[in-house]
């Protein structure tokens, strides 16, 4: 499985670092740890996969962005960023509405 995983990241070039607009430095170590943290908070098991529930999640990481002194955007800003970000997910996966919530 993960074999199939990293042939996609490498196709889609991420095997090169995904560049943050505002400091140039390697997203996906950050990106990981984000991910870590979502699975060993709130994943879900179905069909034996672990999925995270992607608009639970989406709500906590704009509410947690909205208290961030770090914040470069305002937090309205980010939050339709975020969502808009899940919707356009959904529509790219086809998800049917019983699958909206999950990753």
């Amino acid at each position: 499985v993960w074999h199939s995983c990293y042939q996609r990241l490498v196709r889609a070039g991420l095997s090169q670092g995904i560049v943050c607009s505002g400091c140039k430095g390697d997203m996906c170590p950050l990106l990981v740890r984000l991910y870590e943290k979502l699975l060993s908070e709130n994943s879900q098991q179905v069909a034996g996969r672990a999925c995270i529930p992607m608009l639970a999640s989406a709500a906590a990481i704009t509410e947690s962005y909205r208290h961030s002194r770090y914040a470069a955007l305002p937090g309205v800003t980010f939050e339709q960023i975020v969502m808009d970000t899940c919707v356009e997910y959904i529509k790219l996966r086809g998800l049917g509405s019983h699958d909206v919530g999950l990753v």
